[in-house]
């Protein structure tokens, strides 16, 4: 076949399908040309509508109270290669600050559309303009005057319309488009906190009319980072979340040359209380008010290094985060992507060990339950005043839940050695759990904290046998994360724990705050207590502060005094 030069509207159409390929990224580049538009405004709004049966495909209106469209732009704003928003080649290596910048998103969409139409108002006009854009991104014939306000309102019907393949998928997966869109409003309302976000769902029959609203999603401007995470989150406690804003000088080696990036945004705790849910899922990436994919180089980099920085503290995954990185805009390459959602740095590497740095403090400053003294431990669940916590010199710690489970899934006992005896000055305990499998509800621990320390006297003051002498604490089902730490470990009473239910999720939990366990090496505050009172029963003048403690890869805990 002879090589042949294709025609204007062939590649067109080939161009549009490799940079436009979805509803979400229709929305994306309306969306963008709208913020460009308030960038300098300090109440700005923007409104999206979409129909509900397929997310956009049928009917999309992005409606904005911009400074509108001038006069002379008007026939030139949907044709291809034309912007107001960069002149020469310098313009983009001095860094480009505004969202597009290639001015050929409007002339693809309308190859892709079958009907589109824009309505436009400045300040200068008494009356708006609406036209309808042909194939060729010219309006199709003399704009119309009428009422409205100021600024731009961009409206589609039938997009990919022209590609009925890809409609079909489309289609098909509508759910998912609409779950990208409403993710992707909520990224930009992170980030451009002049602007009211508003998304609403309608239905739409067949004929093109509009029905009722579906659904109506606003985020109202001004508002912080972090009542909108937790408003999009539907959380209650704001304890789970913790804002951050700080800044880091980069340093090229072998260079006199420095920048500085200003980290901001809103991660979780995901400690085993808190409420941020493993199945609630949101993750937005902002590098200078651009949106970024976490699928592309630099996105995946930064997710999956939070991700190293929370397991390095024995925390869950986060599900749900919003980071913004402001670098020095000449020294980012935008220009790498056709959807502009990525970009390139060239001391990336240095700059990123900085900031994960940076992150890894901040990480495990917010995520440590602070020292706080409990308003009653001497009874420890029962009604006994005998036990003063306050004459073996308690100092007790507000720590979070820790997993118990043994590394051989041996039953939880206090191990007592052949040759205990009255003068002992070893101890070693064995602690781990008896489980049966089940995923009910948790039961109520057969033994209180005070059964448990009576039985250790008794197995401490007993004679030794040939036998070791475990002492079962046991468990009818397995215990939820708030039951096995508040009770089988006797914490902190007064904090809050959030159990869960879901097993996976459950196990994940015990599995990270084992690791935690074997970290710190402080799991057994109620143990040590125990065999402090009685140990000064048996007439050794021992403290907690004076035992010293050891935790081995097994699980045995030895306690010297």
């Amino acid at each position: 076949m002879s090589i042949k030069r294709l025609k204007k509207q062939v590649f067109s159409s080939i161009l549009s399908n490799s940079s436009i390929y979805s509803q979400a990224s229709v929305l994306k580049e309306l969306v963008e040309n709208s913020i460009d538009a308030l960038i300098e405004s300090t109440n700005g709004r923007i409104c999206v509508e979409i129909d509900a049966k397929s997310a956009g495909l049928q009917y999309m209106v992005v409606h904005d109270n911009g400074s509108g469209i001038s006069k002379d732009g008007r026939s030139l704003m949907c044709l291809n290669c034309t912007t107001s928003k960069l002149r020469t080649i310098d313009d983009l290596n001095q860094g480009i600050t505004t969202c597009g910048f290639r001015g050929e998103a409007l002339y693809f969409i309308s190859q892709l559309t079958k009907q589109m139409q824009i309505k436009t108002r400045t300040a200068h006009d008494d009356v708006c303009e609406v036209w309808n854009v042909n194939k060729e991104g010219l309006p199709s014939a003399v704009p119309e005057k009428i009422a409205g306000p100021i600024g731009t309102t961009v409206k589609l019907q039938e997009i990919f319309s022209s590609t009925p393949v890809r409609k079909q998928f489309l289609q098909k997966h509508f759910r998912s488009q609409m779950d990208k869109i409403r993710r992707m409003i909520i990224g930009y309302s992170f980030a451009y906190r002049n602007i009211r976000f508003q998304l609403k769902v309608l239905d739409v029959n067949f004929n093109g009319h509009l029905g009722s609203v579906i659904d109506n999603m606003i985020i109202p401007s001004k508002s912080s980072s972090l009542e909108i995470a937790m408003n999009v989150l539907k959380l209650r406690e704001k304890e789970s979340l913790f804002e951050l804003d700080e800044s880091v000088d980069i340093h090229i080696p072998n260079s006199d040359d420095t920048f500085k990036v200003h980290i901001s945004g809103v991660l979780p705790r995901m400690r085993a209380q808190d409420e941020v849910a493993a199945s609630r899922r949101l993750k937005v990436l902002f590098v200078n008010e651009r949106l970024l994919s976490l699928k592309l180089k630099f996105g995946r980099t930064i997710s999956r290094g939070l991700n190293d920085l929370y397991e390095q503290a024995m925390l869950l995954k986060p599900q749900a985060w919003f980071l913004k990185l402001d670098i020095p805009p000449e020294i980012v390459d935008v220009n790498i992507e056709p959807s502009k959602d990525d970009v390139m740095i060239p001391a990336e590497l240095i700059l990123l060990t900085d900031v994960f740095q940076c992150l890894r403090r901040i990480i495990r400053k917010e995520c440590t339950v602070p020292e706080e003294q409990p308003e009653d431990l001497t009874n420890f669940g029962t009604s006994n005043p005998s036990f003063d916590a306050d004459d073996v010199g308690l100092t007790v710690q507000t720590i979070a839940p820790v997993d118990t489970t043994s590394s051989d899934g041996k039953v939880d006992s206090l191990f007592v050695p052949n040759d205990c005896d009255h003068t002992t000055k070893r101890v070693e305990t064995h602690v781990s759990i008896l489980h049966e499998s089940s995923d009910d509800e948790a039961s109520s621990i057969i033994l209180s904290p005070r059964e448990e320390l009576t039985q250790v006297r008794e197995s401490l003051t007993s004679p030794p046998t040939s036998q070791p002498k475990p002492i079962q604490i046991s468990l009818k089902r397995i215990p939820l994360i708030s039951e096995m730490s508040q009770r089988t470990l006797g914490l902190v009473q007064n904090v809050l724990f959030t159990p869960s239910r879901n097993k996976d999720h459950r196990n994940d939990i015990l599995f990270r705050e084992s690791g935690w366990t074997s970290r710190v090496g402080i799991p057994t505050q109620l143990l040590q207590l125990g065999f402090v009172e009685i140990l000064k029963e048996n007439g050794h003048k021992v403290s907690l502060s004076s035992l010293k403690t050891e935790l081995n890869k097994d699980g045995i805990f030895k306690v010297e005094f």
